[in-house]
């Protein structure tokens, strides 16, 4: 009768490991999306054929919630909260955490444009206030704030390349119209990349690393 009931309990469980696996998501079948359809602000997924909406996040009118971005397993997204400070969910909306604070109200801070290193221990994000906007990367977890070196201009929207090795962005730097620029990691070497007659901005980078669009 024992041998009977642990073949039957390892049958059930060979059955839910399956329709575990086949409840998972595919890579890419989830949008997360910001949405004021409820009168405030919020954090939302979806699948990519339009089904399946779920609300995340339900901070309370005037906090601001948006710019999610998700980590490279898909496991957490980063986005802006608050005050326009910098959170961290996991990808089912559990875990909120706040990882940066700013100043507000005695000065106007304000986080944007999130992005992820493809490890997915840092973020790097805009930050503007005091007439300037600058590049700051931190940790995951809120630790190791850093202000990048090179980011001395008007620098915004940074994107993670895919190896790791640098950050693409947008800079006035004394010019009337924003170009593109790449730097590595820590700030280092800015390298002006265009330089045309209109303004160029909110860089993204091919998968494999080879263009930036």
């Amino acid at each position: 009768m024992k041998s009977r009931l642990f073949c039957v309990g390892l049958a059930v469980a060979a059955l839910l490991q399956v329709g575990t696996a086949r409840a998972a998501p595919e890579p890419g079948s989830i949008l997360a999306f910001a949405s004021y359809r409820s009168n405030d602000s919020g954090i939302y997924t979806i699948n990519t054929d339009g089904t399946g909406l779920q609300r995340l996040t339900g901070a309370p009118d005037p906090a601001f919630e948006g710019e999610p971005t998700y980590s490279p397993s898909g496991a957490r997204i980063a986005y802006v909260c608050g005050n326009f400070e910098l959170c961290v969910m996991n990808a089912d909306g559990s875990g909120e955490g706040r990882v940066t604070t700013n100043r507000w109200p005695e000065h106007w801070d304000y986080v944007s444009h999130p992005t992820w290193s493809p490890d997915g221990t840092k973020i790097a994000f805009a930050i503007s206030g005091e007439g300037r906007s600058r590049i700051d990367v931190i940790n995951a977890d809120g630790s190791g704030l850093t202000e990048l070196m090179g980011t001395t201009g008007n620098d915004e929207d940074p994107a993670w390349s895919p190896n790791g090795a640098t950050i693409a962005f947008d800079s006035y730097r004394g010019d009337r119209n924003a170009s593109i620029y790449v730097m590595n990691t820590d700030g280092t070497h800015p390298l002006r990349l265009t330089n045309g007659a209109n303004d160029e901005s909110t860089p993204a980078w091919s998968p494999d690393g080879s263009r930036i669009v």
